[in-house]
């Protein structure tokens, strides 16, 4: 796969899932529970609990803590837990309009465009989008 093709579709894409490039925190209004990353990975579909399970077994979770310093241990507990599980917490995370409240967006969009993270989603998207 041409990186350089990747990157461009990515981009495209990224662009229909937000304004915030590599984060792209959207909550609940589409009954997805969340939706994270340039591509919209979301809890119910299990495709963001993949990509953050492959950033944890390769970095740990010491950086993502560090990013989600209030929230990040929750956030661990939903990518760790069934989807129905996960969805039940990740629903409380968004308001009457589906959007994601503070402090869960900002920490969720501190972690999603962090350089590793970029890379990781990267890397995901050449093994299942590519």
């Amino acid at each position: 796969m041409n990186t350089q093709f990747l990157e461009r579709a990515m981009l495209i894409t990224g662009g229909f899932e937000g304004s915030d490039p590599w984060a792209n925190i959207t909550g609940n209004f589409d009954d997805e529970g969340l939706t994270c990353g340039q591509l919209g990975k979301t809890i119910k579909a299990g495709d963001q609990q993949k990509v953050v399970k492959n950033y944890i077994a390769a970095h740990g979770t010491s950086e993502l803590l560090s990013l989600m310093p209030k929230k990040g241990g929750e956030y661990v507990q939903v990518v760790n837990a069934s989807v129905a599980t996960g969805m039940a917490i990740v629903v409380s995370w968004s308001d009457k309009k589906g959007r994601v409240v503070e402090p869960y967006k900002s920490e969720l969009a501190a972690f999603w465009k962090s350089a590793k993270m970029i890379v990781k989603q990267r890397e995901h998207a050449a093994i299942t989008e590519g």
